[in-house]
This record gives structure tokens, C-alpha cells and sequence, in this order.
């Protein structure tokens, strides 16, 4: 009896609430409004294969598994039917929380004729609507798009409402170095740090440059500074600067050689024993 009057309870709630599922959902699965709620075994429960958010704030869903501890899930979560399983078109932020609340089962709408393209799709859309994703997650989830389904910029621009631009401009991120795309995808720089990273050519100089801007909190307005002050050397050979970024790049730390000086910049004395210990080591 409690489980039916939870579902009693949630199917009212459920017709109350359903602008809360985003208008994304309805333009993809439009006949949701004739779904009626399940309760679903969270183990037999598997994640949305296209899912683009790699990480979820573990804060977030601490506060929400005390939520759903006192409350129960208020919004059923949108599933598809695989085989004896389920996977996760909507609601993943609220299943992982509810394993952290120790609930065994969720309320849940499920779809037995959704394709991995509305999948994809809706994974995406749900997160750009809901959650702000890293530049990296919604370049990842876009080239997905274009890889996966063959759409070009433009389609997928049409798909999430942007501009084609945009899209462009996101891919491109995807091209720096893993190191720089680390840094991205934990918020210690932003799209516009990337878009001006992606004016260097270089890509050990993007390492340096991206890991300064990360440390010291640099502005996008410092970083370009900082760009257009080194690229005005105009005493160093063409072999000398490949010197001289590899330099850069083994010591994280200013490097400049001019004729037949090398000079290196450090801030205290754990940087000095760093540049000490890596050439008694040579």
C-alpha cells in the first residue's frame, strides 16, 4: 500500500509539474504526457551512454540526497526499456543521489521506442538547459553529435539553438593539449582563456601559458598581455625558441635565451629547488 499511494502521490504531482522536464523533452518524445509512473529497481537502473557531464558536484548531490531522504524523489526520473535494464534518458543528478540516500527504488517514466539519437540528443540538451557544462562537456557532447550521427556544425547548431559560430568556436577547444583541456574541465580557466590559448601555436607554450593564467588566476585581458609580450622577442633564433619552449615546458616557469644566456624566472625558493634538483639531475 505505501508503494501505490507513492505513485498515486507522484502521478498527481507528475501532471502538476511536467513544465519542470524541460521543453527540450517534449519536442523529443512527444507523446510523454500518456506515460504513467513506475517504480524501478535503482539497480537494474544503467547511465545514458551519451550522457556529456563527466562530473557531478559532490556537494550538490550530497543536499539532494538529504532532500530525497526527508522528501522522496518529487520528479520521476525518464528511463528507456533495454532488455531486462534500464538507461537513464533524464534524471541521473537525482539517481545518483538517491543511491547516496540508500533508496532502493525510483519513480520512473519508462520508454520502450526511444532511439540513441533522441538519446543523445536529450542528454544534451537536458544538461545545457539545467546545468552549466564546461566549454570541454558541450564540445564533447556536440563533436558526439557530428561523429556518432554524421550531423554537420549547422544541424547540431539548429538541434541545441545556438549559433553555428558557437559550435565552431567549442570544437576548437578540443584541439589544445590534454593538459589545457584538464584545467578547462575543472573551471580553472574558462572559454575565453581557451579561445585565447588557441592563438599560440605552440603547443608546449598553450601548456605554460595555460598553467600560469591557472595559477596565478590571470584575467582573459592578462593572458593576452602575456601573449603579445612574449611573441615581441625578436632576439631569439628559430632554434633557440624551440630551446627555449622545451625549457618552458619541463619547468613550468619563465624561460627566456638571449644569444647565449638562458635566463629563468622563479617566484620562491621551491621553484629554485625544483630548477636545481632537475639539473643536478642531467
Amino acid at each position: 500500500m505505501p508503494e501505490l499511494k507513492a505513485i498515486l502521490r507522484l502521478q498527481r504531482s507528475c501532471f502538476l509539474k511536467r513544465r519542470s522536464l524541460g521543453k527540450g523533452l517534449s519536442a523529443l518524445i512527444p507523446d510523454i504526457d500518456k506515460d504513467i509512473l513506475n517504480l524501478v529497481n535503482i539497480d537494474k537502473i544503467l547511465p545514458n551512454p551519451f550522457q556529456p557531464r563527466r562530473e557531478f558536484n559532490v556537494e550538490s548531490l550530497k543536499q539532494l540526497s538529504e532532500t530525497i531522504k526527508k522528501e522522496g524523489i518529487l520528479e520521476p526520473v525518464l528511463l528507456r526499456k533495454i532488455a531486462d535494464r534500464y538507461q537513464i534518458i533524464a534524471g541521473e543528478r537525482r539517481i545518483r543521489a538517491a543511491k547516496l540516500a540508500k533508496i532502493s527504488t525510483v519513480p520512473a517514466i519508462i520508454k520502450f521506442h526511444i532511439t540513441d539519437v533522441q538519446m543523445a540528443k536529450f542528454a544534451l540538451i537536458e544538461n545545457l538547459q539545467r546545468e552549466e557544462l564546461t566549454c570541454v562537456e558541450q564540445a564533447q557532447g556536440y563533436k558526439k553529435l557530428i561523429d556518432k550521427f554524421g550531423y554537420n556544425q549547422q544541424t547540431v547548431a539548429e538541434i541545441v539553438g545556438k549559433q553555428r559560430a558557437t559550435i565552431a568556436n567549442l570544437l576548437r577547444v578540443l584541439n589544445l593539449p590534454s593538459k589545457v583541456i584538464d584545467l578547462l574541465q575543472k573551471r580553472s580557466l574558462s572559454l575565453g582563456h581557451a579561445k585565447v590559448l588557441l592563438s599560440v601555436s605552440n603547443s608546449d607554450r598553450q601548456i605554460f601559458l595555460a598553467v600560469k593564467a591557472a595559477k596565478k588566476q590571470l584575467s582573459i585581458r592578462s593572458l593576452q598581455n602575456e601573449i603579445s609580450r612574449t611573441g615581441k622577442q625578436k632576439d631569439i633564433s628559430r632554434d633557440y625558441r624551440i630551446y627555449e619552449e622545451k625549457l618552458i615546458s619541463t619547468l613550468n616557469l619563465p624561460v627566456r635565451i638571449t644569444g647565449n644566456r638562458i635566463t629563468i624566472k622563479f617566484n620562491d625558493d621551491d621553484e629554485l629547488e625544483k630548477i636545481v634538483k632537475l639539473f643536478s639531475e642531467v
